[in-house]
């Protein structure tokens, strides 16, 4: 079995170590298990990038686990052909890149007042196409009207894991995202990526189940 690992930001990659200590002990190689790096997307040009530099050679796996903004990485490797699974986790996501989903994270990560709402709104917007070229903004007009389908197929296997006491997410925008193959694990007592922290002993048996079925 192949696990990828996607965290969001490189900072993240001191936390993942915890999680592969508990994939090792559900039965996964160490070997068999891959982990994302890279730098932090933050404009369209640098999604572009990951795009660019990953998605050369085909990658097979059985899981992707993502946390947080990763889901928007995996998003990016998706639109091509070459990266496939069959289930994916979203902990703390799914993300999108769209304008209201970057303000509320932003707004809420660093605590910004209301006050410049319409100001980081303009900065928002004018920033997803300044200074592209063509081919990135070419790239822009195919992410945003394929992302979805690229990042949360129908035909494949989901679970997600998210709690109303995280600020982070549109949790009602996720709860949309229901069809046959998605499973919904809300937890009342978590905050942003920290579900398996205060949940451990639910999150492992959700996980070992999922990966299993």
């Amino acid at each position: 079995m192949k696990l990828l690992i996607i965290p969001w930001y490189n900072y993240q990659m001191k936390y993942v170590n915890k999680y592969v200590k508990e994939y090792i002990k559900l039965g996964i190689k160490k070997e068999n298990i891959d982990i994302f790096e890279y730098k932090n997307p933050y404009t369209i040009r640098d999604a572009y990038k990951i795009y660019k530099t990953n998605t050369i050679q085909n990658k097979k796996y059985d899981i992707i686990h993502t946390f947080s903004g990763g889901s928007l990485v995996l998003g990016f490797l998706r639109m091509s052909d070459n990266y496939n699974f069959d289930k994916v986790i979203f902990d703390s996501g799914p993300m999108f890149p769209t304008n209201r989903c970057t303000y509320n994270y932003l707004t809420n990560l660093y605590n910004i007042p209301k006050i410049f709402e319409n100001t980081l709104h303009n900065i928002i917007s004018k920033n997803r196409i300044l200074h592209l070229n063509n081919e990135e903004k070419q790239f822009m007009f195919q992410m945003e009207n394929n992302f979805e389908r690229s990042i949360f197929p129908e035909d494949k296997h989901k679970l997600l894991f998210n709690s109303p006491k995280d600020n982070l997410i549109l949790l009602d925008d996720i709860l949309k995202l229901n069809d046959k193959n998605t499973q919904h694990v809300i937890y009342d007592n978590s905050d942003h990526v920290q579900h398996m922290k205060y949940n451990k002993d639910h999150y492992i048996q959700t996980v070992y189940d999922f990966i299993k079925k």
